[in-house]
């Protein structure tokens, strides 16, 4: 990380990249920022001479962050996934205890994102209702929500479209478990459906032709 925390910058820089990420627990916050910008086509310039003072204490978060230093850099993958390869994806995933499930390397046209909880035959009908579609430029991002273990319902699909299995070993609630989703999804266009709910054949094909036909609208 290159640049201070205390560096000035605009205020619609924050506004479009969402400020600082709350899921840096241990430190390295203002480094995922400055990556977030990055990832947004904001550009840092470098005025040269000494600006501020910076205290180096024995004992500070930022020591705290050096010693989870694997996790915090892991974190910062996981958080910009279409920053970095494959591999450094899954082996961050693996850090923070997600099964190495790899993505594919194409984008789909759709990302369908599943939240699942202690429901295993339903998911598998919900997947199946996807299967089914009239559409078939998509993906599925499954995210446990600290439930059962459902990777073996997963893997029934695997052959049969991309699907990326994401597990949780805490409760973030819906909320959470949908924006972790979504933060795998590598989709133009974001759908979600509960692990307890069914598409029509025609569902996505409908949805993604009208976005299609009217990207301004």
């Amino acid at each position: 990380n290159q640049l201070n925390y205390c560096s000035l910058y605009r205020r619609e820089v924050f506004e479009k990249v969402g400020g600082y990420n709350a899921n840096l627990i241990w430190g390295y916050e203002d480094w995922d920022f400055w990556v977030g910008c990055g990832e947004k086509g904001f550009v840092a310039r470098r005025i040269p001479g000494a600006l501020l003072q910076y205290r180096v204490k024995s004992s500070s978060m930022y020591t705290d962050a050096v010693a989870r230093d694997k996790e915090c850099r892991a974190r910062i993958v996981l958080n910009h996934p279409a920053l970095y390869t494959l591999e450094e994806v899954v082996a961050a995933a693996a850090v923070w205890g997600d099964p190495e499930l790899p993505r594919p390397p194409s984008s789909p046209l759709v990302s369908v994102i599943i939240p699942a909880h202690n429901r295993p035959e339903r998911l598998a009908e919900a997947l199946e209702s996807v299967a089914c579609q009239t559409f078939h430029d998509f993906e599925i991002v499954v995210v446990n929500d600290n439930g059962v273990d459902v990777r073996h319902i997963v893997r029934r699909f695997a052959d049969r479209f991309e699907i990326l299995y994401l597990g949780h070993n805490s409760s973030p609630g819906i909320p959470g478990v949908r924006n972790r989703g979504l933060r795998f999804a590598r989709g133009k266009y974001v759908i979600y459906l509960d692990d307890d709910d069914i598409f029509l054949p025609e569902h996505l094909q409908t949805l993604a032709s009208f976005l299609e036909s009217n990207e301004k609208k």
